[in-house]
């Protein structure tokens, strides 16, 4: 199949550069819609990620879809709609080929006191996941998402923001019966307070309910749903000079309800996005949190994460970047730790207004105290990728 891949990409590269930059078609000045493609060719060591056994193997990724704009300067309110079918082609593993449906619905109306923004999404997702105890198999699942928040502003310092959020992951395939589905249902409430013209701080809740399901070929696992709250305060918006984002700290409490008892723990909680421009031409953007979860098989977590990407441009066409990454996760109901480390560079050229080449190179290696090393491994990735939009 490898004779295969190489041809299939270089002619859909090819097909990119004789396409016109304007949309498919156009309603009344105010509803555009795209035709939007990628076709990306990816190299891994470690498909599995196994440590006992690595397979490596080449994945094409056809990637054909559309875009949907609606009320493109028309009015306050705003509607992107957009969906992609892959087709996944692996040269050695090719009993894992399959396709893949993505769809998404996102909107937001500004008025002149709230603000509500709203984004439904559906994936089908196929990866190979670090904390299976099935070795040399990919995970298969759906997953689906629905979220609203606004934000009503109720005098000159105030505003009060509130939303829902709900997603449901539901495994597939043929190795469903070594995952646990998990749906999680999240309330958030916030009240700001408007500092400076560039600074709000803020106090708030967060209500999260979880369900967790058997998993159907491990008779010692046992369904569960757990009540989580986040007591916090908070600030957002031109933190320093340099520095904007939004950052939350506070108390973290978890009471999970299994068949035999109920186990209550409680954590430092954080959740931030920040955002550092260091040069005009370095752009830095970075994430922390530190949350309780759930492993595939439904094992309770605590897990803290700290991510940075960085984007330099050397050109208005050309971009490079770097990412790095590391998430510690301590397993709540027994005596283990995993550290996960990945490391990234990147490089970007967007050929004309509707055609952008990239390449990036990852390495991720996940570090377990499990006894034996049996969840230990790293992973080498390169990819290269053609994207379009018209």
């Amino acid at each position: 199949m490898i004779r295969n891949i190489f041809p299939a990409f270089a002619t859909l590269f090819a097909s990119t550069l004789s396409i016109s930059a304007s949309p498919l078609i156009s309603f009344n000045d105010s509803v555009d819609v795209y035709f939007t493609g990628s076709s990306n060719l990816s190299w891994q060591s470690n498909l599995f990620s196994d440590s006992s056994d690595e397979i490596e193997d080449i994945l094409l990724t056809l990637s054909p879809g559309f875009e949907s704009v609606f009320g493109r300067g028309a009015s306050n309110a705003n509607l992107n709609f957009t969906t992609r079918y892959d087709i996944l082609r692996y040269d050695k593993s090719d009993e894992w080929n399959t396709q893949t449906f993505h769809a998404k619905l996102a909107g937001n109306y500004n008025a002149s006191k709230y603000f509500i923004s709203g984004l439904a999404s559906f994936d089908e997702r196929q990866s190979s996941l670090r904390d299976a105890q099935v070795k040399g198999n990919l995970s298969e699942s759906d997953e689906s998402k629905l979220e609203i928040e606004g934000e009503y502003l109720f005098s000159p310092k105030f505003s009060f923001g509130s939303g829902i959020k709900f997603s449901k992951r539901e495994y597939t395939g043929s190795q469903a019966i070594n995952y646990a589905d998990r749906d999680s249902t999240i309330l958030p409430f916030d009240l700001f307070y408007e500092l400076t013209p560039k600074v709000d701080l803020s106090v708030g809740y967060q209500y999260t309910y979880t369900d967790i399901a058997d998993v159907a070929s491990n008779t010692n696992n046992t369904a569960y749903n757990s009540d989580a709250h986040f007591i916090n305060i908070g600030a957002r918006g031109d933190l320093l000079p340099k520095l904007s984002g939004n950052i939350k700290l506070g108390l973290r409490f978890i009471d999970s309800d299994f068949t035999t008892n109920n186990r209550d723990n409680s954590s430092l909680g954080l959740d931030g996005s920040l955002n550092w421009q260091s040069t005009p031409k370095l752009n830095n953007s970075i994430t922390i949190s530190r949350d309780f979860g759930s492993t595939s098989n439904g094992t309770r977590i605590e897990e803290s994460a700290f991510n940075i990407n960085s984007s330099l441009a050397l050109s208005q066409q050309l971009r490079t970047g770097a990412s790095l990454g590391y998430t510690l996760r301590d397993y709540l109901d027994q005596s283990r730790e995993d550290g996960f480390l990945s490391l990234g560079l990147n490089a970007s050229y967007q050929v004309s207004d509707y055609c952008t080449v990239s390449s990036a190179y990852s390495f991720s290696k996940n570090d377990s105290d499990l006894a034996g090393g049996a969840n230990d491994f790293d992973n080498n990735k390169v990819d290269i990728n053609i994207s379009l939009r018209y």
